[in-house]
Parts: C-alpha cells; structure tokens; sequence
C-alpha cells in the first residue's frame, strides 16, 4: 500500500528576535546578516521541543480528520530533544494520548526530516504502519553562544509536522522523490566537525547547567560553511 501525506501542521512560537534586537548585544547589523542569510527575524520559543512538537501534530491531526487514537508510531527528528532517555517522541505520545504506538527520536542534524521521510515511508509501504507522524522540532536558542555572530544569527525555533497514512486515494510517494531527497541530505564527512551540541569537556550531552557555564553551547569551526 502506498504512503501518501494527509495531514500537516506547524507550530511557531510568539516571540521574536530580530536583526535589530541582535546588532544591541553583539557586533552585528541586519544589513550584514541579511547579506550573508537572508534571515531578518527568528523565533525563539519559552517550552521545549517536545511541547512544540505536540502542538504540530494536533494541528496536523486535525488537517487530516484523524484522532490520536490513529496513530501507530511517532517519529520525532530533533537535535534538540527535551531528554535522551525516554525518547522526546514518547513525551509526546504520552502528550497525545495514545496508548499503543511506536515512538522514536531520530537525530541527523538539518537533514532529519528527509531521513524521517524515508523511515515513515517504508514503514508504510511495508505495512508495519498504518499511520505515522514524523514531527522536526528544534529548539536551538536554547544552545547559542549569543556573543558569536557566525552561528547566534542562523537558528531559531518551531516545529514542523506531516502525517502520513497508507491509502489510494490521494497521490503516493514517489520512490524516485524518496531517493532524491535522501540524496539531497548525502554529505561528506571532514575531519573537523562544524557544528556541535554538548559538552566541550567531557562529551556529555550538553544540558541547562551546562549552558550557563558556557561548555553546551552550538560551536561552529571555521570551515566552509561558517558566515563571516
């Protein structure tokens, strides 16, 4: 049975930050981060990625005519999860109110929605699932070095979500669409990694206690895809 998309939603948070509000706390101007981005203004989100998350899919839900009770697994690609153990996708379960699914966290950095795509289409179309929400929610504020322009201007917050059902009647996943998103995401490994989230010390995961003694923030190296 082919996978088709039934449902999406999003869920963005109320505050934002600008380029404006950012040239006040460090060396920078939205002339400069319009240039180099395009970015003008981000969110910035005071509940975690799983609560964001949970608000996506309800909306998603309702998009699709579906209730909780539906759903038979959940896939939540973060980098930002609320907990490492249990899964952020099984807070949102528990969130949902369903009683009887699958839930797993998925964490490939800008490409987790593409890998969760694939997942939740071969789910589908092998029929282990039925139906699948595969929800990207980040929370990267929470992470930043505010007084480094090169990565503090490029991230914000919010959530993102499809629901994907087996069913004929409307257009199915092409193979050929699945394969060349997963190309897409396909990336050369350096030696220097550019973006890291954890504790520059000990490599533990970086959380709240951490941030504030500045070992869990983003880092990027200066490689190529650093902005300056």
């Amino acid at each position: 049975m082919p996978a088709v998309i039934t449902g999406w939603g999003r869920c963005v948070p109320p505050a934002i930050l600008t380029n404006h509000d950012l040239q006040q706390v460090m060396d920078t101007s939205d002339e400069w981060i319009v240039e180099r981005t395009g970015i003008s203004e981000r969110h910035v989100s005071h509940v975690g990625s799983g609560e964001l998350g949970r608000v996506a899919a309800q909306r998603a839900l309702a998009a699709a005519g579906r209730v909780p009770e539906d759903v038979d697994t959940i896939i939540f690609a973060s980098v930002s999860p609320e907990l490492l153990i249990p899964s952020t996708a099984s807070l949102v379960q528990q969130h949902l109110g369903i009683e009887d699914a699958a839930a797993m966290d998925l964490n490939v950095g800008c490409s987790g929605f593409v890998y969760g795509l694939a997942i939740a289409n071969g789910l589908i179309t092998s029929g282990v699932s039925r139906c699948v929400l595969l929800i990207a929610s980040e929370r990267l504020t929470w992470y930043l070095d505010w007084s480094k322009r090169d990565s503090a201007v490029l991230f914000g917050d919010g959530a993102g979500f499809f629901g994907f059902s087996c069913g004929l009647e409307f257009p199915k996943l092409s193979p050929r669409l699945v394969q060349a998103v997963l190309d897409s995401a396909f990336v050369q490994h350096e030696p220097v990694e550019y973006a890291i989230i954890g504790d520059i010390v000990s490599g533990r995961p970086a959380q709240s206690h951490a941030v504030v003694l500045g070992v869990g923030f983003l880092l990027r190296q200066p490689v190529g895809v650093a902005i300056r």
